[in-house]
């Protein structure tokens, strides 16, 4: 499995933003109303920009 350095943030509306910055794919965000929702769709992100 992959490591990725994330950048997670608690938006002012409780939602959760999750951000990785490389730069074969640019930016890749999720949003989620968890962190791991957040997190899990992340994942899924990346591979479609790479794709």
């Amino acid at each position: 499995m992959a490591t990725y350095k994330v950048i997670l943030k608690k938006l002012s509306d409780g939602t959760f933003d999750a951000r990785y910055n490389a730069t074969i794919v640019g930016m890749a965000e999720s949003t989620g109303n968890s962190e791991t929702a957040a997190l899990d769709l992340l994942p899924k992100e990346i591979r479609y920009r790479i794709e």
